[in-house]
């Protein structure tokens, strides 16, 4: 079973490797190496990336152990904790690769904020974890409501949310949203990468070469693949066994160098 943050993390690794890569071989600026458009934009990069990382460390411990945490402890403050922590955690990543998809693509910023916009995730944190006694409604935008989650509802990866005008308990899993979150972070990160190397790399055959094999590798396992390195085998030899063959009696396994 793919595990889908060990794949955004992949993803990450990749631009950052692309990254460094083109700067060490570089003896003009960082700006004309990378074809910024401005020289404090590698800043905004580097900081971005970092975030990435860091959220999705969080990210991947929460998967792990949940709302109640790695503790054997039962303490109700971790499980607030953790809550609001994956809810910062997931808003400030999607706003960092937001910001690598700006200063890497020229695909429209608007819309993807708007995929951002629509995640369930977001949603939730923007009812409890940043206004969650003023919470303007999708429904009604002039009307503000308020929420808080229900301590009875908190436990492993689910939680109870109480809106005190309407009443009753909105049950949520973190994890389906999570995974939500995840897959289109993965899905920016692809966008990324794919018109990073064909930018950076402009002119530089091999190099190019090297990041699309990678990039092709990354997208398999994104689609439910394996991808196995044999070790000490000529060529840098790989068995790829696709996620989703074409045809059903097609054979899935083969070696590709």
């Amino acid at each position: 079973m793919k595990d889908n943050i060990k794949i955004l993390r992949s993803y990450s690794k990749t631009y950052r490797d692309l990254v460094n890569e083109r700067n060490l071989s570089t003896k003009g600026s960082i700006k004309d190496a990378l074809r910024l458009s401005r020289e404090e934009d590698w800043s905004f990069i580097c900081s971005s990336m970092d975030i990435v990382d860091d959220a999705s460390l969080a990210l991947e411990s929460f998967l792990k152990f949940g709302l109640d945490g790695p503790t054997k402890y039962k303490d109700v403050g971790e499980k607030y904790l953790r809550l609001y922590g994956i809810l910062s955690a997931t808003y400030i990543q999607q706003h960092a690769i937001l910001t690598l998809h700006k200063l890497n693509t020229d695909s429209d910023a608007k819309k993807a904020l708007e995929k951002v916009k629509a995640l369930k995730i977001r949603e939730v944190r923007h009812k409890i974890a940043s206004h969650a006694c003023n919470y303007l409604s999708g429904e009604q935008k002039d009307k503000l409501e308020s929420y808080v989650p229900v301590r009875l509802y908190i436990s492993e990866f689910n939680i109870g949310l109480f809106n005190s005008e309407k009443g009753g308990i909105e049950k949520i899993s973190l994890k389906d949203y999570l995974e939500e979150h995840i897959k289109l972070m993965i899905s920016f990160l692809d966008q990324i990468l794919e018109k990073s190397i064909k930018r950076i790399f402009r002119g530089n055959e091999n190099k190019k070469n090297d990041f699309n094999k990678r990039l092709e590798h990354l997208r398999i396992e994104r689609d439910g693949g394996i991808v196995m390195k044999i070790e000490n085998a000529e060529n840098d030899k790989f068995i790829i066994i696709p996620g989703s063959p074409p045809d059903k009696g097609q054979k899935q396994q083969k070696t590709k160098n």
